[in-house]
């Protein structure tokens, strides 16, 4: 089995995730360190990320680049091949929760303030703050060029905006 072999050698691994075309595999192991392996063989292709934050989550973008998430907060984009300085999103991150435009080019986050943020995942600017920390928000959902959100405390309202600009849409 692809899996066994490709996490063999740095078991046991909590999280996987195919890049690219499935022949790497992104892997978590138990000391909160992500690589690259071989899909194949198996065999350790690199390390991703700063050897001194643990990663709580990671992923492939719809444009082939790795994203981070630190125990820092921080959201670190890295190239598909998980080399070079990665892009960091601006500020402290909340609770790590993110989602991504359908071309991976905007990141909507929960701040650590609790508003809702969207960023540009190519050089880590903030675009716009969506929504103020006591909206109330529920739930987040992206498509093709727009970000959309539900919120509210006594009721629930819904917002669009526009995932390039973010203005709202409606």
């Amino acid at each position: 089995h692809v899996l066994e072999r490709a996490v063999a050698g740095h078991r046991p691994a909590e999280t996987v995730a195919a890049l690219g075309d499935g022949t790497e595999l992104l892997a978590r192991g138990v000391d909160a360190r992500y690589r690259i392996i071989d899909a194949a063989t198996g065999r350790l292709i690199r390390a991703v990320g700063p050897p001194e934050v643990a990663q709580v989550s990671a992923g492939p973008l719809p444009d082939g680049r790795v994203r981070l998430v630190g125990v820092d907060g921080r959201h670190r984009i890295y190239g598909p091949d998980g080399l070079g300085a990665p892009v960091e999103i601006e500020g402290r991150i909340g609770s790590g929760l993110s989602w991504y435009s359908s071309d991976g080019a905007r990141l909507m986050v929960v701040g650590a303030d609790g508003a809702l943020l969207l960023f540009d995942s190519r050089s880590g600017a903030t675009v716009a703050r969506l929504l103020d920390p006591d909206s109330g928000l529920k739930r987040v959902d992206c498509g093709p060029g727009y970000v959309s959100a539900v919120f509210g405390h006594a009721g629930v309202q819904a917002r669009i905006w526009s995932a390039e600009t973010g203005e709202e849409i409606s």
